[in-house]
């Protein structure tokens, strides 16, 4: 299992994760810019099997069931790092191999 953190979510958010867990940004990938069919497309090709996003559209834009990864979809009022870091452990705890494909919402409490 590879985690990719979407680029609409803070960079430094990558450090808050477990580190047993392999974890890339779409920054550290290069990938900035990427739209999302492309993007799937790259993660797939290079091993990615889980996105952590905000973007809420991506399941609607994308057939997601043909690129066999888990979309973990964070509903939260806002991108901020402050908003987000209280994720973590919700994200961590879902990971594979508990769920295999499909979208995951984690909202805030």
């Amino acid at each position: 299992m590879k985690l990719l953190l979407d680029e609409n979510l803070p960079v430094r958010l990558k450090y808050r994760f477990n580190k047993s867990i392999p974890l890339s940004t779409v920054s550290d990938e290069g990938w900035s810019s990427t739209k999302n069919g492309e993007l799937l497309k790259l993660m797939r090709g290079n091993g990615f099997t889980v996105l952590v996003t905000a973007d809420q559209n991506l399941r609607y834009q994308q057939n997601l069931a043909k690129y066999e990864i888990v979309i973990i979809l964070l509903i939260s009022r806002t991108n901020r790092y402050q908003d987000l870091i209280s994720y973590i452990p919700d994200i961590e705890a879902t990971l594979p191999p508990n769920i295999s494909h499909g979208v995951i919402e984690i909202k805030s409490k």
